[in-house]
């Protein structure tokens, strides 16, 4: 019983947030199995961060100290195994061990049109888990940039991403397209 009120509180504040963030009609809607890209409904171009995940089963985004003291590692569409986490896209180190929070394909995505973000969302189906990855679009961070934030309530983290990759049209599965030209 307490699991499912805990997933039940976890898809309420995920329901909440997106209704905060979504008061216009433009949406990126993922495109993918992977949770790696999706493409926007106004036809401004598609978000592809298929560049920036390791596809060796290691988390491109490793023990990331965050604002709460603890590590995180994420790896943006591609599953990574470490410790307890495995089939992860994101995970956490508490006290010597890791916790799942956020599993590889289940992102979905909503636009933040006041902060032109993205929010993609990553749960973890048994558990009542989700965690959020702010995609910030950031013509400068060709090298990616990651920070994570830590738990905003009981089994929700949040983290932030800012990437060239995160900009409609700008990456392929091959990485950041020269904008120079």
């Amino acid at each position: 019983m307490g699991c499912k009120l805990l997933t039940l509180s976890i898809l309420c504040l995920i329901a909440t947030i997106s209704v905060r963030y979504s008061s216009s009609t433009k949406q990126c809607i993922r495109i993918d199995s992977h949770g790696c890209m999706c493409n926007f409904t106004d036809g401004s171009g598609m978000v592809d961060l298929r560049s920036l995940g390791n596809k060796d089963n290691t988390p491109r985004f490793k023990d990331i100290n965050g604002t709460d003291g603890y590590m995180y590692s994420y790896n943006p569409c591609y599953a990574f195994i470490e410790g307890g986490c495995n089939n992860a896209a994101v995970c956490l180190l508490r006290n010597g061990s890791q916790k799942q929070i956020g599993d590889v394909g289940t992102a979905t995505f909503q636009y933040v049109d006041d902060q032109n973000d993205i929010l993609a969302f990553y749960t973890i189906r048994q558990f009542g888990t989700a965690s959020i990855v702010r995609l910030t679009c950031d013509l400068k961070a060709v090298e990616p940039v990651f920070k994570a934030f830590g738990e905003l309530t009981v089994g929700f983290y949040s983290s932030q991403l800012s990437s060239v990759c995160a900009c409609p049209g700008l990456c392929t599965k091959d990485g950041p397209l020269d904008i120079n030209t």
